[in-house]
């Protein structure tokens, strides 16, 4: 029989967590679900910490990858092999409250137009104790897509990582893009909200660990993800109802070269950080300012 959602858990060297992330799946409200759980090549205790859970509950599925497919091929082999009509993501190192699924498919089946549920995220420390709340601050209810695809192309990934959210899976038959790796959740969000509308729920009703393992943070040290910001913008600036004003675009540009770059600079290659900016922002005045920051934050990172 058909389950009527998939939790699915991309998973590499996470035996740590996993036992924390498949509890709270099956601890879920909504009984109708299978918990499939997709290891990436791991080589820790991975496949032995599932199939204890797999023997005590049917619902739960083990599938190990025969290679390594990186993390966005991961992502699509565990939207290929579900077998839910809704897909709900749990990344290994985090938790649903008991009540998240039963929310999101209420919500999603509440109205016909909703092809994406999404929701505030309590972001944790390693132990699990709470840091602070992450998502919008301001709207909740029932979204039109196109404008929070606007929203989010100028703002930043409010609606959050794939922790947070729920789909149908005949909406993201596409997958995620291969192009894409720390704005992979985003490029999918763009994609299923040309199609319809987001409701977001202002409960933060999953979980989301915050740790220096995690996948992210090479990508963000590569500072190859500006390449992405850059790419993702130019996707979507052009579309008729994208809001692309002087000041936006201004706004977006310097966001995109102030933050990132300056939490990684001290770390990262100092002639890389600054081409990459530099080609972010162009000739302006704008590009000088922020290469002088970073070198001054490189300067007294030094001498500390």
């Amino acid at each position: 029989m058909t389950p009527l959602v998939s939790i699915c858990i991309p998973t590499y060297n996470h035996a740590h967590f996993l036992a924390d992330a498949i509890g709270s799946a099956l601890f879920q409200n909504e009984r109708d679900l299978e918990v499939l759980v997709v290891d990436n090549c791991s080589t820790d205790n991975t496949q032995s910490v599932v199939e204890a859970f797999c023997r005590s509950d049917v619902r739960v599925r083990y599938v190990r990858n025969q290679t390594n497919l990186g993390l966005v091929g991961n992502l699509n082999r565990c939207l290929e092999l579900a077998s839910g009509v809704y897909i709900k993501y749990l990344l290994a190192d985090d938790l649903l409250e008991a009540d998240c699924v039963s929310r999101m498919i209420g919500a999603m089946a509440s109205a016909p137009d909703v092809v994406l549920v999404a929701c505030r995220r309590q972001l944790v420390a390693m132990d699990l104790n709470p840091t602070r709340i992450a998502g919008l601050r301001t709207m909740s209810g029932t979204l039109d897509g196109r404008r929070m695809i606007d929203y989010t192309l100028f703002n930043g990934n409010y609606i959050g990582e794939p922790t947070g959210t729920l789909f149908r899976k005949e909406d993201a038959l596409r997958g995620f893009s291969a192009e894409f790796k720390r704005l992979v959740d985003v490029e999918m969000w763009f994609h299923l909200l040309e199609k319809g509308a987001l409701i977001y729920l202002e409960e933060a009703l999953v979980k989301v660990r915050q740790h220096d393992s995690q996948e992210t943070h090479g990508i963000i040290r590569t500072l190859d993800f500006i390449d992405e910001e850059i790419d993702l913008y130019l996707r979507y600036v052009g579309k008729p109802y994208v809001r692309a004003t002087l000041l936006r675009r201004l706004k977006w540009r310097f966001k995109t070269a102030w933050i990132y770059p300056f939490a990684q600079a001290a770390e990262a290659d100092c002639g890389a950080v600054m081409r990459k900016v530099l080609k972010l922002l162009g000739p302006d005045i704008l590009g000088p300012v922020i290469v002088a920051r970073i070198l001054l934050s490189r300067l007294f990172r030094l001498a500390r």
